[in-house]
């Protein structure tokens, strides 16, 4: 049995192409500026996502996961996981990734650790860039 993506996808390539040519627009040369924009907007945050890995890197190596043993029931690497989920998802997926090399994938932690990156959003992070792209600059009230 194929799956209803093997159906939808190609509806939707095929019906961006009919709105291109109805609308007279060039798909190729939409493409092609899409994709460049695409490439220097990554190279303009890679810093950024850098920063955040060694951030992750360096703030395990301190030593104050230790200080969250407390919660017996949750291990630390998935409570900062969870508290770095909605600032940055770089940073939370640097706290998965060790987790994995610690514990691997198919672990209950592993899994937990995915549940967790996959069924949350960085809020701050999307509500930053949302601002920055449409040049807002007093978002007090959006929170």
């Amino acid at each position: 049995m194929l799956g209803v993506s093997y159906y939808i996808i190609p509806f939707f390539i095929l019906l961006n192409f009919i709105m291109c040519i109805k609308s007279k627009t060039n798909a190729y040369e939409a493409f092609i500026k899409g994709a460049k924009e695409g490439i220097s907007i990554s190279i303009q945050i890679l810093p950024y996502i850098m920063a955040m890995y060694v951030a992750v890197y360096i703030f395990e190596a301190s030593g104050i996961l230790g200080l969250f043993n407390f919660f017996k029931a949750i291990p630390s690497e998935l409570i900062f996981e969870g508290l770095f989920r909605p600032v940055s998802g770089y940073a939370a997926e640097g706290f998965m990734i060790k987790i994995f090399e610690n514990y691997h994938p198919d672990s209950k932690i592993g899994i937990a650790s995915s549940l967790l990156l996959g069924s949350t959003d960085t809020t701050i992070y999307v509500y930053s860039i949302y601002f920055a792209a449409i040049k807002i600059k007093k978002t007090g009230y959006a929170y």
